[in-house]
């Protein structure tokens, strides 16, 4: 049974989606209560398992039971580079943002989907599994957004592969699809900066240009 690492700011919204899922059943979930940093509590999370890899989900988010068949063949077929595999991500290709895997975001099908782990440029922070071995931490600079983009990026810096997986969830944010809130284009232009050597960046909220 995998651990999963969460930050809740809501008790009402974590027992309705991931704590109701069956892969959360077995007090396997750690859940980061009051921090408003993202990055921070789950960096803090971290230091307390020393496992091979750990899960972070967004609270809102609902597993369902077929995925944890999903994530045991994604772990025996991801190629031994891996260090951070997720449920949605994106690539530039010939210039074009395209959009790898397949989920239910807030009750539509988001992208399409896929039998094999496929290389990604960056992944959505609802979902995603770190390779531990790799030593990979979170940038605390990213309070609510683009740590896990940042994350991903850390990856390719060291060569190690980013991935998307098959594996099917439930993403029930009450956020409308496009919502921006300042904090949001606060670490976009952080974002920019750290990385701006490898612009572009393809995210799946938006693309980062020079």
């Amino acid at each position: 049974m995998i651990t999963i690492i969460t930050a809740s700011h809501n008790r009402e919204i974590l027992e309705n989606n991931l704590l109701k899922s069956p892969i959360a059943q077995n007090d396997n979930v750690l859940t980061m209560m009051g921090y408003t940093n993202i990055p921070e509590a789950y960096n803090a999370g971290m230091e307390n398992f020393p496992v091979d890899y750990l899960m972070f989900s967004h609270h809102d988010v609902f597993i369902p039971a077929t995925f944890e068949a999903e994530l045991q063949f994604a772990l025996k077929t991801l190629p031994e580079d891996w260090a951070v595999a997720g449920v949605a991500g994106v690539s530039m290709i010939n210039g074009v943002r395209k959009l790898f895997g397949f989920i239910d975001d807030r009750g539509r099908d988001w992208g399409s989907p896929i039998t094999d782990p496929v290389p990604v440029q960056t992944l959505d922070e609802l979902l995603i599994i770190v390779n531990m071995k790799h030593g990979l931490r979170f940038d605390e600079q990213f309070e609510q957004d683009f740590y896990s983009c940042d994350l991903c990026m850390q990856a390719h810096e060291r060569d190690l592969g980013v991935y998307v997986i098959p594996g099917y969830v439930h993403h029930n944010s009450s956020r409308k699809v496009g919502e921006r809130t300042p904090s949001f284009f606060e670490s976009q232009e952080k974002f920019r900066k750290k990385w701006f050597r490898r612009l572009d960046i393809a995210t799946t909220c938006a693309i980062i240009k020079k």
